[in-house]
């Protein structure tokens, strides 16, 4: 069996951020202030994310793209982190993503859409449920698999880990667990395998990962630190 692949200390790569009135669709309305710091004053290396505003207020970082190795024969990947939240009430959801550009033998691009966030109110773990055509915003649905509000105490590092299954020959993208400090929450088959939908971006064979972060109906500020990410490829589950 080929080795895992390891892409590492990611914190160290470049960033950037939307928001939702800059055309990336991210979805959620546009917050009265945003950051995203690379660099935290008495932090572990990592990045901070905070949103402060009304309703819905919605903002996303993205590492600029790393490399996949699907039509290696590389189709799971697992991507960690550790996650600091500072307060439970204000984030409605906190969203982690896998958006990866594969370009197959036949020289056809696909894009293949791994998102997932927790609702943070209900612990609820939601999963898009429709194909990534453009433009277009996820589609949530939830999985009825809930993390209970104990496993993400508010100040304390939490070691997330989520696990990602591409399959280049039926063109699908799963999600099939993500873990909380070693205690895993595995995603119902009933929502993996989302199609892949044909692609015109013109970097291909990356993945991108994202984080977004979005506060409750009633609006006010979130923020979270990400830090020790990573990237690993493998064959197999």
């Amino acid at each position: 069996m080929l080795q895992p692949i390891n892409d590492i200390n990611l914190e160290s790569e470049l960033w950037a951020d939307h928001n939702p009135l800059d055309g990336s669709l991210i979805g959620g309305a546009m917050p009265k202030e945003y950051i995203l710091m690379t660099a935290v004053p008495g932090a572990p290396r990592g990045i901070l994310l905070g949103v402060n505003g009304a309703a819905w207020a919605t903002m996303e970082a993205y590492c600029l793209p790393r490399p996949n190795f699907v039509t290696k024969g590389f189709g799971v990947t697992t991507e960690t982190f550790t996650l600091t939240i500072d307060h439970l009430g204000a984030a409605q959801i906190r969203e982690f993503d896998l958006i990866r550009i594969i370009r197959l033998a036949d020289g056809t691009v696909w894009h293949f859409d791994g998102s997932i966030q927790i609702v943070i109110a209900t612990g609820m773990i939601q999963v898009d449920s429709a194909p990534p055509a453009l433009p277009k915003l996820p589609t949530w649905v939830d999985t009825g698999v809930t993390i209970p509000a104990s496993a993400l105490t508010p100040d304390v590092p939490h070691l997330i880990a989520i696990t990602h299954k591409s399959d280049p020959v039926a063109k699908t993208h799963s999600v099939i667990s993500i873990s909380v400090d070693g205690v895993v929450y595995a995603i119902p088959a009933a929502f993996q395998n989302l199609p892949a939908t044909p692609s015109n971006w013109s970097v291909v064979d990356v993945d991108y990962i994202q984080a977004q972060l979005t506060v409750l109906g009633t609006g006010g500020a979130a923020a979270e630190l990400l830090s020790a990410i990573s990237l690993q490829h493998r064959t197999a589950v």
